[in-house]
């Protein structure tokens, strides 16, 4: 059972006014004390103000930062500091992805219109065009890693393109 003088107790470190967790500790600084680190004052929540980092038009949360300027100090020890994990610096990038991969990096077809009837766009559609095409072993199915082999279609225009290609046909206009 618990008692209500036990929900009334806050965290025994300076400034932190956090809920009490275990011995004269909230869960924060409990943890800190089993692992043998420097008690550090808990941040000081700033709702309502604006980070204090130049040009930064988030509102504060953590001692005058924003969540993300406060993230780069724990992680880095300064706000500047940007980790890039963007293209052949990410750790999980292959120099030949699989299909899916290959045409999630061409970015999101929905920005773009249709090239054969000009409705909002759905998909990318591979020209079959590349000299150096890749398979998908598991599917069969023919894609590049090279954007100016891929044009933007709807659903139905991107089916029937296939279709006719794989079929030897000449693309038609679209029968929608």
């Amino acid at each position: 059972m618990t008692c209500y003088y036990s929900l009334m107790k806050t965290c025994s470190q300076d400034q932190c006014g956090r809920k009490h967790y275990a011995k004269g500790f909230c869960g924060r600084h409990y943890q800190r004390h089993l692992a043998g680190k420097p008690m550090e004052p808990a941040p000081l929540i700033n709702k309502g103000q604006d980070c204090s980092i130049e040009d930064c038009v988030s509102e504060a949360a953590y001692t005058g930062l924003c969540q993300k300027h406060y993230r780069r100090h724990q992680r880095y020890g300064d706000t500047s500091t940007v980790r890039d994990t963007a293209g052949a610096n990410n750790g999980r990038w292959k120099d030949a992805p699989g299909y899916n991969a290959a045409h999630l990096r061409m970015g999101k077809a929905s920005d773009h219109r249709c090239v054969t009837c000009g409705d909002p766009a759905e998909e990318w559609s591979y020209d079959y065009a590349d000299t150096d095409e890749l398979t998908c072993p598991r599917r069969g199915l023919r894609y590049s890693l090279k954007r100016e082999h891929y044009s933007t279609r709807c659903k139905p225009c991107h089916r029937l393109y296939d279709a006719q290609v794989r079929g030897g046909r000449v693309w038609a206009e679209c029968c929608r």
